[in-house]
């Protein structure tokens, strides 16, 4: 009885010993582990990853100097990119009013007439196509601006950036699949 009393003491003693210790600083994950690294979870790490892949598309000076365009040609597309802009900015502008009118007729408490709705949304497919053409319209512009060649080499590099957008990256060892 003396003896395990005596046991029972010592173990006591043991553990109140050991939570007594000061703690010990964890030793820190490499990064890009679960951890909280820069590609980890915790410390802003997903919204850094998202940020990462949802990235606009490159500068037109990475573009340029991948396809090989010359300064003139790099002025006159950022010329009819700042003009589609512009016009855009309004088209954009009058399609998201449209769009939260008809969301707030369709949310109102007396029904909205049939005519009313049908004139709503045919503004707002009018809108739509407004943007698709200038959209377009700017694609043929700049098009126009190149060799056939360097057209198709900016098509390419377009491609690639969208699958890096998706998520996909290059094979590595391999060329990319067509």
């Amino acid at each position: 009885m003396q003896k395990l009393r005596i046991f029972v003491l010592a173990s006591a003693a043991a553990l109140v010993g050991l939570s007594a210790q000061p703690a010990k600083a964890q030793p820190r994950e490499p990064l890009g582990g679960m951890g909280m690294g820069r590609g980890g979870v915790g410390r802003g790490g997903m919204r850094r990853r998202m940020r990462r892949r949802h990235r606009r598309k490159p500068p037109l000076a990475v573009m340029a100097k991948a396809i090989g365009l010359n300064a003139k040609q790099v002025a006159q597309i950022r010329t009819i990119s700042f003009e589609t802009a512009k016009k855009t900015i309004g088209i954009r502008a009058k399609l998201q009013l449209a769009r939260l009118e008809l969301k707030h007729a369709m949310g109102a408490d007396k029904a909205p007439s049939e005519a009313t709705i049908t004139g709503m949304v045919s503004t707002i497919g009018r809108l739509e196509t407004e943007m698709k053409k200038l959209h377009l319209l700017r694609l043929l512009r700049v098009r126009k601006t190149m060799s056939l060649g360097k057209w198709r080499k900016l098509e390419a590099f377009h491609a690639r950036h969208r699958r890096r957008r998706r998520g996909h990256r290059p094979r590595r060892g391999r060329p990319p699949l067509r």
